[in-house]
């Protein structure tokens, strides 16, 4: 459009010139005479170069009016797509265009170092998302997954969550509801690979939604533990208590003065004392072991030796027993243990063997290496364990047969302390059968 209005501009002052020269030429005389000629030519060539003359200075404006606005567009498209703005030719513009390219390069600056600023905030905000433990979600309005974190999509086992739906992701009713309320918890069962999960939902001023994620099932698990911790506790007390409260009712009403019952009625209260003592220690040693209270202290030790004064401690509840103990531990083997703590632990298993073995039987304490460690086995030929209940023997108060554990005095706890103190010393314990019969109960240490 300021083209056609340029050129039509132009032929206006050219028709001016030409008609101003005519006028000239008239008022001047007879136009065939010389000097009319003269003016006429010079009237007829200021009409024709004039207007070549301005057209080539306005061409050339527009020529240089057209670099300066090609640069301006290119400079901002650059700046606008991060790359430089130091274009070729920058330096053969005029004062006015060079300022505006001056400015349109601070301008590029200062929007690159916000781009810059803005990275390194966002991949800053994304490792710190992706080192909670918990799992975070972000929901737009229309419950789609915006930024998801690691922890959340290995909890719920499905790859990358970005741009899916909530209810694809899990499928739980109650949970859109959660999140169309805006505000709330809620604990979902496990099913499959996902775990059992509490979901704390808040609504964005933005509109959107933040879903944090936590993985509750081991919490849930020590729970139940410690319910049936407290339950079992309650439970072995319980009755050497009701005992013992028992007896000494029964000689308190009348007993204490017949001599013959007497005797029996504290021989059941000291009975039940002695249950009642063994099983608190048992507890305290438990909860040392397991609260980390009890420092074990790692050193040489040689099995042999150890097993050889456990053996001598046991040697009359052997004997009561008629049970013979064998010892088959080369002496010069050393483990890396605590020595009390083994000792503790050879104690429990063979006071086992003793306890559950055939009348009359054989135990054996044997070692061999195993695996770059020392492999000790506590054999005897009892009635056997079946093996339903080997993953489970070392739980704490679980019996196989609860009414000959108790018979036997024991009080379910020793072989929980046996595991927990194996650990502790980075070794191994298990149990597995003895041909013909029995069971073998084995540790494993690490050889000093």
């Amino acid at each position: 459009m300021i083209r056609g209005f340029f050129w039509r501009v132009l032929l206006l002052f050219a028709a001016f010139l030409a008609l101003a020269g005519f006028l000239v030429a008239a008022a001047a005389g007879d136009p065939f005479q010389p000097d009319t000629r003269a003016l006429m030519i010079g009237a007829i060539l200021a009409v024709i170069g004039a207007p070549l003359l301005a057209a080539a200075t306005t061409l050339l404006a527009q020529r240089r009016l057209g670099r300066s606005v090609e640069g301006v567009s290119e400079r901002i498209r650059a700046a606008l797509e991060g790359g430089p703005t130091q274009l070729a030719g920058a330096g053969r513009t005029d004062e006015a265009t060079a300022t505006l390219f001056g400015a349109i390069d601070r301008l590029s600056r200062e929007v690159e170092a916000a781009r810059e600023r803005h990275g390194a905030q966002a991949a800053l905000l994304r490792r710190t998302i992706d080192g909670l433990r918990d799992g975070v979600v972000f929901l737009d309005r229309g419950q789609a997954i915006v930024i998801a974190n690691r922890a959340a999509e290995l909890m719920l086992g499905l790859g990358t969550l970005v741009g899916r739906r909530l209810v694809e992701v899990i499928r739980a009713p109650e949970l859109a509801t959660l999140v169309e309320a805006g505000e709330g918890q809620l604990e979902l069962p496990a099913r499959g690979l996902r775990p059992t999960m509490l979901i704390d939902c808040r609504r964005l001023d933005e509109g959107g939604s933040l879903l944090t994620l936590r993985d509750v099932g081991e919490l849930r698990r020590l729970e139940r533990v410690r319910r049936d911790f407290v339950a079992n506790v309650s439970h072995e007390l319980r009755t050497p208590v009701a005992a013992v409260k028992m007896n000494a009712e029964t000689l308190l009403g009348g007993a204490l003065e017949e001599a013959g019952a007497r005797r029996g009625f504290l021989e059941a209260i000291e009975r039940n004392a002695h249950r009642l003592e063994s099983l608190l220690a048992d507890l305290l040693d438990l909860s040392e072991v397991e609260s980390g209270q009890r420092e074990l202290r790692r050193e040489a030790v040689a099995p042999a030796e150890v097993a050889r004064e456990v053996i001598g401690a046991l040697a009359d509840e052997a004997q009561g027993q008629g049970v013979t103990i064998e010892l088959a531990i080369d002496e010069a083997a050393v483990v890396l243990a605590d020595r009390l703590a083994l000792q503790q632990i050879l104690h429990n298993l063979v006071e086992n063997a003793l306890r559950y073995g055939a009348k009359g039987g054989r135990v054996r304490v044997e070692a061999s290496a195993v695996d770059g460690g020392l492999e000790l086995r506590i054999v005897d030929d009892g009635p056997g364990i079946e093996p339903r209940h080997h993953d489970r023997i070392f739980e704490r108060f679980y019996r196989v047969d609860p009414g000959r554990s108790r018979a036997a005095g024991g009080t379910g706890l020793g072989l929980s302390i046996v595991r927990n103190l194996c650990e502790a010393m980075d070794g191994s314990v298990g149990v597995r059968p003895n041909a013909p019969r029995g069971s073998v109960f084995w540790l494993w240490l690490p050889l000093a």
